[in-house]
């Protein structure tokens, strides 16, 4: 049977930094990811919208606020926000750090022994580097739903 756990909210920092490659040296500093790997929300990918589609962990620092819950044993609820800045905005093309801010919205849960569903609501906020380097300020939206069934 299901444990009721409470909600178990727990809050937690994490300042990440991925180097940039400076376009004034001949040497390529860009932090190159190996492989990635899903182990939690926030673990690898910096937000769903700049860490896995934009930047991939290269050219970019982080500040994240996370708020987990776990209402029910098979279901568990994440908030997380993120600040970002830009490791070498020249490498853009673009004279501003500030990238901006996103949130995501994360569902996760066992429905049963078969299936299990995973979903995603995320907004960015650009700054004035994202701003420079799309040509716009218009806020970027995604979601996701992503279901597995085994039998």
């Amino acid at each position: 049977a299901p444990q009721n756990t409470g909600w178990s909210p727990v809050l937690t920092y994490r300042y990440a930094s991925f180097d940039g490659d400076d376009p004034a040296t001949e040497d390529d500093e860009l932090f190159r990811e190996i492989a990635y790997g899903f182990t939690d929300w926030g673990s690898w990918y910096q937000g769903e919208i700049t860490g896995e589609y934009v930047f991939g962990n290269g050219n970019l620092n982080s500040h994240l606020v996370r708020l987990k819950m776990q209402p029910k044993e098979e279901l568990t609820l994440n908030l997380l926000y993120y600040n970002f800045t830009i490791d070498q905005p020249a490498s853009l093309g673009i004279t501003s750090d500030d990238w901006g801010d996103e949130i995501n919205f994360t569902v996760d849960w066992q429905v049963n022994d078969n299936l299990y569903v995973m979903g995603v609501l995320a907004a960015l906020f650009p700054g004035t580097g994202a701003e420079q380097w799309v040509g716009g300020d218009k806020n970027w939206l995604h979601s996701m739903l992503y279901l597995t069934y085994s039998w």
